[in-house]
């Protein structure tokens, strides 16, 4: 009898053991997925917040610098915009023929190094056969003092270059862009009219 009943504590204490240990192991394991899983979920947002960090950290670089440039061309370019609207390209034009200096205001302006830039002039563009050699033009236009000034007002002021990182196209600068183009076409096309209205006289 002694037998049996130690066989069956045996058994009872066999199975609780075993038991105990099955649960045990499951509670492990139902832990390290629930971790594993965790780390699944976080993963793939660490590059995404970081990468939404930096973007952000660089739009707002991007915007102070472009404020900053704001601040800078902006009053320059609105007296320049001020400047050309307050002269008339049609007496600009005649001025300077009666001074025997025949020019022409391409689109692209400043200080010309490469003449080879493509470049077309408002105005007179689809009405002439061909367009002024480059050089010649600007070494005229360089060589007289008011159309030397002209085209100092209508370029891009020299700080314009270090402000291209910065994206700079504010509103006052569009404005400027529009007075100099509207300017250029006007001039162009009288200075062009009057040298074909000489010619025809002589």
């Amino acid at each position: 009898m002694k037998k049996i009943i130690i066989r069956i504590t045996s058994s009872i204490s066999l199975i609780l053991t075993g038991c105990a240990t099955t649960s045990s192991d499951t509670e492990q394991t139902l832990g390290a997925v629930a971790t594993v899983s965790a780390m699944a979920v976080a993963l793939p947002l660490i590059p995404f917040a970081e990468a939404y960090h930096t973007i952000n950290q660089t739009e707002k670089k991007l915007k102070a610098e472009r404020e900053k440039w704001e601040s800078i061309l902006d009053p320059i370019y609105k007296e320049r915009t001020k400047l050309i609207l307050e002269r008339s390209p049609e007496t600009d034009a005649q001025e300077l023929l009666k001074q025997n200096v025949t020019v022409y205001f391409p689109s692209l302006l400043g200080e010309i190094t490469n003449f080879d830039l493509g470049t077309f002039y408002p105005g007179v563009e689809n009405i002439w056969e061909s367009d002024p050699d480059k050089k010649e033009n600007y070494e005229r236009v360089m060589s007289n003092s008011l159309s030397k000034y002209l085209w100092t007002l209508m370029s891009n002021d020299p700080a314009h270059e270090n402000s291209e990182s910065s994206h700079y196209f504010s509103g006052i600068y569009k404005t400027f862009i529009s007075a100099r183009f509207e300017y250029m076409e006007k001039f162009n096309l009288t200075m062009y009219h009057k040298i074909q209205q000489n010619s025809k006289e002589k």
